[in-house]
């Protein structure tokens, strides 16, 4: 990693330092002493934990000053209350913004799938769209009452959109449904890039979705509803930290705390892996110190574009990870596999056991034109790199026409093990 596109030490001290002003004026952090290089080295992680059993504890203002109002989607079943002030909501619009120019222009008709009630996507690409000069709608297909597929379809006819923003969960499911219809080729006419985010998204699927719309696939951005966005993507499918508005370390698995400071990080060329931890500069209702994500990451890998910040790979939630054998799996090692070696248009894991799994099947969804001998092929190669993998329990996979709606409906919003793992019987 060429660390010399990170800002030093002397661009994050500043801004940390007001960060952790602010941060003791909520009541968790109220005992903090006096902001030093020391001290801030020294004080522990920010559980994610701490911050969703007592979110209140760390809001610096009375609800009725914030001009936003959020919640997770409570992957552990408990929301998180997020007030947000205007100052939260600028900052973050102006540095997401910077870098969906590079996906947008004056005059794009932006289309959102994403769902826009309560958490705060639906109103950043909103915001973004609007500091770009894009023309942009919203139309969550899941919404009851308001919006459902035949409305996307006929929305599509009249907007035609050149940006379409989407979990890959759903745009899975409208390239199955537009197959069906036999209008994949009308509808992607118009699109010029796909953008995706709120789930992992591996390499692999984003070159399906490309090849499937024949245009740009990229990973939009990825955060959180308590940090805002960390990073954005390249042209080249990557995400990149947006290192000028988050403090970034890593936390790796021999208990090291690597900072990604130029001052610092000593081996300019190694990768970094581990869970992220951040520390957001533009905190405002609620200021995190060393916030541990929880997400399991690499940094630094080579990209081809010619953006200066750091790429970052997501693997994953570390709560999501699957125990297989003596192996932890996590979704994006799994999807690279599924997507690479089959067709299929999605997937669910079924185990005997969540908790010491002793077998495992894929459940794949066929796309509609497949034939039998396609897909007996494509099993046989993905079983033999599953195999590879994880080769201490037995695995095999089969074939269905449809696979339960939350898999595809952007429920790996909230978890992905959730919507995409569940136990079976053989």
């Amino acid at each position: 990693m060429n660390h010399n596109n990170i800002p030093n030490w002397h661009y994050y001290e500043p801004r940390l330092a007001a960060v952790w002003a602010r941060a003791r004026t909520s009541q968790h952090y109220a005992n903090l002493p006096s902001f030093t290089s020391q001290t801030f080295r020294s004080l522990s992680l920010t559980d994610k934990s701490e911050v969703k059993n007592d979110p209140w504890k760390f809001t610096t203002l009375n609800l009725s000053k914030a001009i936003r109002y959020y919640e997770t989607t409570g992957t552990s079943g408990n929301v998180t209350p997020t007030p947000r002030t205007r100052e939260d909501v600028e900052t973050n619009v102006n540095s997401v913004a910077s870098a969906w120019q590079r996906f947008l222009s004056p005059g794009d008709r932006v289309l959102s799938l994403l769902p826009s009630d309560i958490v705060p996507v639906g109103d950043l690409i909103a915001g973004v769209s609007e500091k770009i000069g894009a023309v942009h709608t919203r139309a969550y297909p899941y919404s009851a009452g308001i919006s459902d597929w035949e409305r996307v379809f006929s929305l599509w006819q009249n907007f035609k959109p050149t940006a379409v923003f989407a979990a890959p969960g759903v745009i899975r499911e409208l390239t199955k449904i537009a197959m069906l219809r036999g209008t994949l080729t009308e509808l992607a006419s118009s699109v010029k890039v796909v953008l995706m985010l709120g789930e992992v998204t591996s390499d692999a699927l984003r070159n399906r979705i490309a090849s499937w719309w024949d245009c740009l696939a990229v990973n939009a951005s990825y955060g959180s509803t308590e940090t805002g966005t960390l990073a954005a993507g390249c042209r080249l499918g990557r995400l990149h930290l947006l290192v000028k508005a988050n403090y970034f370390e890593v936390y790796t698995q021999d208990g090291k705390l690597i900072p990604l400071d130029n001052a610092i990080l000593e081996e300019p060329n190694a990768l970094v892996a581990g869970r992220l931890v951040v520390t957001p500069l533009n905190g405002f209702a609620r200021p995190l110190l060393r916030y541990d994500t929880g997400d399991e990451i690499t940094i630094g890998e080579p990209c081809g574009c010619k953006i200066e910040e750091p790429s970052i790979r997501i693997h994953g939630r570390s709560s999501d990870a699957l125990a297989l054998g003596d192996r932890s799996i996590y979704v994006e090692e799994l999807e690279e596999l599924i997507y690479e070696k089959t067709s299929a248009l999605g997937y669910v894991v079924q185990l005997d056991d969540m908790q010491a799994p002793s077998r495992a099947r894929i459940l794949l969804e066929r796309q509609p034109s497949n034939s039998n001998t396609i897909e007996d092929s494509e099993t046989v190669r993905l079983i033999e790199e599953l195999k590879s993998a994880i080769p201490a329990i037995p695995l095999d996979a089969v074939w269905l026409n449809n696979l339960p709606a939350n898999s595809r409906s952007g429920a790996a919003l909230k978890s992905w093990k959730a919507s995409n793992v569940r136990v079976g019987e053989w």
